[in-house]
């Protein structure tokens, strides 16, 4: 059975319907279309490591992660999951491509940030973009979060090991109107000439295959302050060796969010990233296919069920009670064993969230606001400080088991809201779907709006791998679909035809 399953792990990417080569870049790896995308996994999840092995075992090649997603634990999810499958011969380990990412302070990194700050040794060049995440690529910083994320895989070498939006540098400076254009420009440059420098060692060395940077601003305007050049980084990774390990970059495409193959930021503005990457056989990876950011806005392009309310808030009460009544198990249970080195508000501001949501659904405006909200304060926050109350009491299994149910029935609650909010973007997921099909009436065949998404993505020229989160077996299902169907024909005048402006004015 195990061979029959790495069989099929093996031909995925030959199976590619598209009719296209997928050989990933210069990089001698035939990658699934699809890779799964650790954004928001959880390593004492089940069902998100069900839905990891299952992919793996159904023809998915590639996994994406971060040393900060989900404070680390995206990782450790990873690499045990990995673990097991390996010793129970259900993969082979070079069948499957790694690939993580270094440069984010948030969670267990910020820690760690202050605490070299505090002993009188902090790291270079940080960038101290906002409270609750700063950013570094400096060599010093990348040196700690490689080992880390080797240790949280469980690996003695990493794939592929990209820089981590160092376009922070360039939004920092911006905002605190600390440079001009031109010296913000040669100091990034020179920022990331150090980085590359320092990976080349680490290909040398053996703990690394290949690098490369994911980056947001790889599709923005060339004269925008923030842009990141494929062509000038590729020129200094040439100036640092001819026969450099620079491969692979990531950047996010999606039907609002079109810069990748529609804008000519390249090649003084002769082509676009995709059309320069392809040309320079650089491998590509997608993020984002599902969540465009427009406006500061977050939409999504998947389907949203008509659910019932009713039952679903009876749900959310049920569940609160729950951690409510946890609450005063720690109170009776655990509070008098607590260490007094530690104090309790890294708890306490876990224990204020469910009564946080059931004001969120009366003074948060709609899905954007939530999501938001969700995104970038309430789950870093969370992230942080139950890996905080794990590290108390590490050897008293009730306090352990406590923290691990507390806290997925705190990310559960958060389900739950989300959904809630969801919900209100369900006439847009209809409307959507029937303004795909007028455009190709060959998109009829596909389901869902996700699956719809989907097959114009890897439709585009240039699109090596399509990166996204599956934390459910159905998303995984819902994925798979997508590649049975042949592709769209001109997907990119698709692209090209949806009027933006038009279309956010109905999401809103």
């Amino acid at each position: 059975m195990a061979v029959e399953r790495s069989l099929k792990l093996n031909t995925f990417g030959k199976s590619n319907t598209s009719g296209k080569s997928n050989t990933f870049g210069k990089i001698n790896f035939n990658a699934s279309q699809i890779g799964f995308g650790g954004y928001r996994v959880y390593e004492k999840s089940k069902e998100h490591a069900d839905a990891l092995e299952y992919a793996l075992l159904n023809g998915v090649n590639i996994i994406d992660t971060s040393s900060n997603y989900t404070g680390g634990k995206s990782e450790r999810l990873i690499g045990n999951t990995l673990k097991q499958m390996l010793q129970e011969g259900e993969i082979n380990r070079e069948d499957v491509l790694i690939i993580s990412k270094g440069g984010y302070v948030q969670g267990e990194n910020m820690a760690i940030a202050r605490k070299h700050e505090a002993q009188g040794h902090a790291f270079p060049e940080m960038v101290k973009y906002m409270e609750g995440c700063w950013h570094c690529i400096n060599p010093d910083f990348l040196e700690n979060q490689l080992q880390r994320t080797l240790n949280n895989l469980q690996m003695e070498s990493l794939d592929i090991y990209l820089l981590h939006n160092p376009e922070y540098f360039l939004t920092h400076t911006k905002q605190k109107h600390l440079m001009d254009p031109v010296s913000a420009c040669k100091e990034y440059e020179r920022r990331i000439g150090q980085a590359f420098c320092w990976l080349e060692e680490k290909v040398k060395t053996g703990k690394i295959k290949a690098y490369g940077i994911s980056a947001n601003t790889f599709i923005s305007p060339a004269d925008d302050f923030e842009f990141t050049s494929l062509e000038r980084v590729l020129e200094i990774a040439e100036a640092i060796r001819p026969d450099h390990n620079f491969k692979v970059i990531q950047f996010p495409l999606n039907l609002f969010e079109p810069g990748a193959c529609l804008e000519k930021n390249q090649a003084c503005g002769t082509k676009t990233l995709l059309e320069f990457a392809l040309e320079k056989n650089i491998a590509t990876l997608i993020n984002r296919p599902l969540n465009a950011i427009v406006n500061n806005k977050m939409i999504r392009l998947a389907d949203f069920d008509d659910i019932n309310h009713k039952l679903l808030m009876e749900d959310f009460s049920r569940l609160q009670k729950k951690t409510m009544g946890m609450e005063n198990q720690f109170k009776t249970d655990f509070k008098n064993k607590w260490p007094n080195k530690n104090d309790f508000s890294q708890s306490s501001r876990l224990f204020s969230i469910p009564y946080y949501l059931s004001s969120a659904f009366i003074e948060i405006h709609g899905w954007e606001q939530w999501d938001y909200e969700k995104e970038y304060r309430i789950m870093p926050q969370i992230y942080e400080d139950v890996n905080y109350l794990e590290n108390i009491m590490t050897t008293d299994v009730e306090w352990q088991d406590w923290v691990t149910e507390f806290s997925q029935s705190i990310i559960k609650l958060l389900e739950i809201a989300t959904t809630q909010f969801k919900t209100s973007k369900h006439a847009f997921a209809e409307m959507f779907c029937q303004r795909l099909n007028e455009l190709d009436p060959a998109l009829k065949s596909s389901a869902s709006l996700s699956q719809k998404t989907l097959r114009i993505l890897e439709s585009i020229p240039g699109v090596n791998t399509i990166l996204l989160g599956m934390r459910k077996r159905e998303y995984v299902d819902d994925a798979l679909k997508t590649f049975k169907e042949p592709p769209i024909q001109d997907a990119v005048s698709i692209l090209s035809s949806i009027s933006q402006e038009e279309l956010i004015q109905q999401w809103n």
